[in-house]
């Protein structure tokens, strides 16, 4: 037991070189990391020093999607778990599996099991939070999202479907990129 000990403490302190600003505890036989600091700069060249860590520690490793919101931490870290049990099956040579490379195949996974299906697990979490904060605020931010979609992103279409002034819609609009942190002028949308 000691030795493990001795081993988890040395997997820790060689990952924090990896990680500066990351949280690293032991679940069982998983070490559940939290990175804190995820610049773009920064990430890339995490990722490329994590590569060396996975081979030089023989580990498998299955990164979640991006979350703000420990209370959230759960459905991630079973994120992470399935990017690595489902990436193992098709790629058994592997040992670093992003949840979104897999996120399809744990969706056909999900809908073909006999336990209750939470397809809410496969949407946008920022479209969650979204809806959360309309249902706390009696606001129409989801709504209005919705039909500037549906409306190809037209101010003066959306305007004239909801019945509001431009205004209101680009209020709106500056409102829910600050909540869900979603860029509205790229080409997502």
């Amino acid at each position: 037991k000691l030795y493990q000990e001795v081993i988890k403490d040395s997997l820790r302190d060689d990952l924090y070189h990896v990680f500066p600003k990351s949280h690293a505890i032991f679940y069982g036989n998983q070490m559940v990391v939290l990175c804190m600091d995820l610049k773009k700069a920064k990430t890339d060249q995490g990722m490329s020093r994590l590569k060396s860590f996975i081979e030089k520690h023989a580990l498998r490793i299955g990164m979640s999607d991006f979350f703000q919101g420990i209370e959230n931490f759960q459905s991630y870290y079973f994120q992470a778990g399935a990017a690595i049990r489902i990436g193992s099956m098709i790629h058994d040579q592997k040992r670093f599996f992003s949840y979104g490379d897999y996120k399809f195949f744990h969706l056909l996974e999900q809908l073909s099991s006999d336990g209750k299906n939470n397809l809410k697990d496969f949407v946008y979490s920022g479209l969650l939070t979204l809806e959360k904060y309309d249902r706390q605020h009696q606001s129409e931010l989801f709504d209005t999202l919705k039909t500037l979609i549906d409306y190809g992103c037209s101010y003066k279409d959306t305007c004239e479907a909801l019945h509001i002034h431009r205004n209101t819609l680009s209020y709106r609009i500056e409102r829910i990129k600050t909540l869900i942190q979603l860029d509205l002028t790229g080409p997502t949308v």
